[in-house]
């Protein structure tokens, strides 16, 4: 009998300590609702109890089965998600009495491997992007992109494909990441780039930073640049405005574009400046601090002449065979 009541204690202990240790894996922060009515929530364990924090108060939660718990003071179920690789990626709150139900994933932990690397080195320099959706990490590159599974502390499991994502540390922050997929022959170490670390002279206003450089066209020349190839001879932007442009030996080719937040290239025109690059008194502004001076878009041969005349760097003009008649001088 005390054999039968010794192992009935041990069976007890060790029930126990598996919910205790099951209770681990859910503690962190959910982001509940979305846009502008999305707020966070908080889920800690304290002395072996989970409790739920947000902007409308906190509450006790008790197992009633894995992953569905009752919310102990007003009712109600919090039901926690998991993604494909069976790891709590979210969270739903359902409390009746307080006209709660919502759905939310897990912010935290995951976001410190989000960001871009740069890896392999020479001609074979790549990016490598890492993004956070639905509680689930991606890394895509120039060559696809595919799911991580968390195998371990910053090793991840390739979900399509096989292999392993690594993240490295520096001073116990991401800093690096190594891809390892024997399937695509891919085995690539990189830094993580750090959208902090761009060097002041690209952030620092001129007006505190003078800007020198060597003029990119020699004293007494004139840049010829075709406004987008060319566009009253040909269509804008197209291949027989540029191969026409060539053919009238223009020293540039000019195609407006914006560089996009998603790093996209979008066509644009930007009139930024358009007036002070079109006298002469901005001529001098701009030249004094060591910026080279090219006037868009001067298309009228008065306008033409007069531009040439301030001795600017560069013109782009729809015209070039125009512009190129004025400065070899002739009308």
């Amino acid at each position: 009998m005390k054999h039968v009541l010794l192992f009935a204690g041990l069976f007890m202990t060790l029930a126990v300590h598996a919910q205790k240790s099951s209770l681990t894996e859910y503690p962190g922060t959910y982001k509940l609702g979305r846009g502008d009515a999305a707020e966070n929530s908080t889920v800690e364990l304290k002395e072996d109890k989970l409790t739920i924090s947000g902007r409308a108060g906190s509450a006790y939660l008790s197992m009633q089965k894995p992953d569905t718990f009752s919310v102990d003071e007003y009712g109600g179920e919090v039901i926690f998600l998991r993604n494909a690789a069976k790891q709590i990626s979210g969270i739903k709150v359902i409390i009746p009495a307080a006209s709660i139900d919502v759905e939310g994933t897990r912010v935290e932990e995951l976001t410190e491997y989000v960001g871009a690397y740069k890896v392999g080195s020479g001609d074979d320099v790549d990016e490598v992007k890492v993004s956070l959706k639905d509680g689930i990490l991606t890394v895509s590159g120039s060559k696809g992109s595919a799911d991580l599974s968390r195998q371990q502390t910053d090793t991840f499991n390739v979900e399509q494909y096989g292999g392993q994502v690594i993240f490295k540390r520096t001073a116990n922050k991401v800093s690096g990441i190594k891809i390892d997929i024997p399937a695509g022959n891919i085995n690539i170490e990189g830094e993580k780039v750090d959208v902090n670390s761009a060097p002041a002279a690209y952030v620092q206003p001129a007006a505190y930073k003078k800007v020198t450089h060597t003029p990119f066209v020699k004293q007494g020349q004139t840049d010829l640049e075709a406004h987008q190839g060319g566009c009253g001879l040909m269509p804008c932007n197209t291949m027989l405005s540029f191969m026409n442009a060539v053919k009238l030996d223009v020293n540039t080719l000019e195609m407006d574009c914006v560089i996009s937040r998603d790093s996209l290239v979008v066509l644009s025109h930007d009139q930024f400046m358009d007036f002070t690059m079109r006298s002469p008194d901005g001529k001098d502004n701009i030249t004094a601090l060591g910026i080279t001076l090219i006037p868009w878009t001067i298309d009228a041969r008065a306008d033409l002449q007069r531009i040439l005349s301030l001795g600017v760097d560069g013109i782009i003009t729809n015209y070039p065979d125009v512009a190129k008649r004025l400065i070899n001088g002739k009308k």
